[in-house]
């Protein structure tokens, strides 16, 4: 991820995600976790299977 356009508030409802910062720190969420995603964010985004997630976006990115 280069400059994520908006921010994400996540809930993991299933499965694992590892992301990674530019600056090389690491974070582990699994099913329960809620997290931020914030604008801006440069990083790697890993999962090994199929998530299933909640997310709230602020601005709202996609278009019609």
């Amino acid at each position: 991820m280069h400059g994520w356009p908006e921010t994400e508030v996540i809930q993991l409802i299933s499965g694992q995600v590892q992301i990674t910062e530019a600056n090389g720190a690491q974070q582990h969420y699994r099913a329960g976790d809620i997290f931020v995603l914030p604008q801006g964010f440069k990083g790697i985004w890993k999962q090994q299977a199929t998530i299933t997630k909640v997310t709230v976006r602020h601005p709202l990115y996609w278009k019609d």
